[in-house]
């Protein structure tokens, strides 16, 4: 299984991740969480969760996470998804959440068949969404699910 990982071109940049942790709006409701689904099936997964509940402008968080490979290096890449699936489209799954962007890190992890380490990290969101809209890229940002179970 081929994975996506395009290059941040320098854009990602470490910030305080504080804010992060609290959220601005009403807790949103528990979702089921698997620890044996596919890469594929939690895509879907966290996908459907930003779409059923998008989070509205005044509520977009300063601090994201996403998934990076290789951070530091000259093959730093972000985690992508195809989208929709079996074109050759890409979409850019961000988390509001650390612990939902970890669950999903952890979920890649199990793939015997990638040689890469996922690594969860907070960017600012409007680096990382300008990043994207640069490369012609969807992004969707998952909102954080505190139920999350681990």
């Amino acid at each position: 299984m081929k994975l996506s990982a395009l290059p941040l071109l320098g854009l990602l940049a470490r910030s305080p991740a504080a804010t992060a942790f609290l959220p601005s709006r009403p807790a949103p409701r528990a979702t089921a969480t698997a620890l044996s689904e596919s890469i594929l099936e939690a895509e879907d997964r966290f996908l459907a969760q930003a779409m059923e509940a998008p989070l509205s402008p005044r509520d977009l968080p300063e601090v994201v996470y996403t998934i990076v490979y290789n951070p530091g290096t000259p093959e730093e890449g972000v985690h992508t998804m195809k989208h929709p699936r079996g074109s050759d489209g890409e979409l850019l799954l961000c988390f509001e959440g650390m612990a939902d962007c970890v669950l999903f890190a952890r979920t890649i992890k199990e793939d015997p068949a990638l040689d890469q380490e996922p690594i969860p990290t907070p960017t600012s969101r409007e680096m990382i969404q300008g990043a994207a809209e640069g490369m012609g890229m969807r992004m969707e940002i998952v909102p954080m699910d505190i139920q999350t179970q681990w």
